[in-house]
């Protein structure tokens, strides 16, 4: 085998990396949300619900105060703790956002034959600080009770 036949591993495209690395990311922060939540008295009932092409829903739980409650969880990794901004993410869940939440949780709730009780929608954003960020500093969860209506 000469030197320019050596085989070497294929490089994945950079958009499939960090695809992935972003999936990874959002996989983890659903799961320390789930547990930030259940830590708190939550119930979860369902995780990643999908209303087909109407909308997604990262978490479903009931609180302790028997409240149906959709929680979009939005995560960021971050290399330091950027200063004087304690929680970056929720820009994320904008107007058309939200709107998919809605009819997702609808879908939810029609599905059951749900028709009366309470329900809220919540945000959580967990920080995360990688690569270069303080030594041994936890995730920074932040929840947002009624975010939107």
């Amino acid at each position: 085998m000469t030197e320019n036949q050596r085989l070497y591993p294929a490089r994945v495209p950079t958009k499939v990396r960090s695809h992935l690395n972003a999936k990874r990311i959002a996989t983890e922060g659903e799961q320390m949300a789930a547990a930030f939540l259940e830590e708190r008295g939550y119930h979860i009932l369902i995780c990643n619900f999908r209303a087909g092409r109407s909308g997604e829903i990262d978490i479903i739980a009931l609180s302790p105060e028997q409240i149906i409650v959709f929680v979009e969880v939005k995560t960021r990794s971050l290399g330091v703790e950027p200063f004087g901004i304690p929680e970056i993410g929720f820009e994320a869940v904008g107007y058309r956002k939200q709107q998919r939440i809605i009819r997702a949780a609808q879908a939810y709730l029609s599905a059951k034959d749900f028709n009366c009780g309470r329900w809220r929608y919540d945000v959580i954003v967990i920080n995360i600080y990688e690569n270069g960020g303080l030594a041994h500093q936890e995730p920074r969860i932040s929840h947002v009770e009624n975010a939107f209506y």
